[in-house]
């Protein structure tokens, strides 16, 4: 029996102050938290760390897998949030973090997916619209 194994790029939810646009110093970098919009803008620096936090509960099998990922924008770690206490069936944050690495306007789209069914549909995508400046 052979056992694929998917690449599960940068994710991550952005609370944006203005309407979905925001911008942020490369040295704080841009937290996104998403909720239940399918899409999210952002406006940010070359070098800028854009943190993205996506919401999921663990134990229904289903997680945040990066299906779009421009090449000049570079996953630079993932990790599981809980906030508060640990509760069953209680939900979590899937932070996807990504460094840009040149000026580009392009979009990453994350796709909420059962790793373990390959020819599934996703149940829900986001797509986060970059548009990324020098300066």
């Amino acid at each position: 029996m052979m056992v694929e194994f998917r690449i599960v790029p940068l994710f991550g939810i952005l609370l944006l102050n203005i309407a979905g646009l925001a911008t942020a110093p490369a040295s704080e970098g841009l937290t996104i938290r998403i909720g239940a919009e399918d899409s999210k803008n952002a406006r940010v620096t070359v070098g800028d760390l854009v943190v993205v936090k996506l919401p999921v509960q663990l134990g229904t099998g289903y997680s945040w897998t990066i299906t779009r990922l421009p090449k000049n924008v570079l996953l630079v770690g993932k990790s599981l949030e809980t906030p508060g206490a640990i509760q069953p069936g209680g939900m979590e944050y899937e932070v996807f973090k990504m460094k840009i690495e040149k000026p580009i306007s392009e979009y990453v789209l994350f796709s909420l997916v059962q790793p373990f069914e390959i020819e599934q549909k996703p149940v829900r995508t986001v797509r986060l619209n970059l548009t990324v400046s020098v300066s």
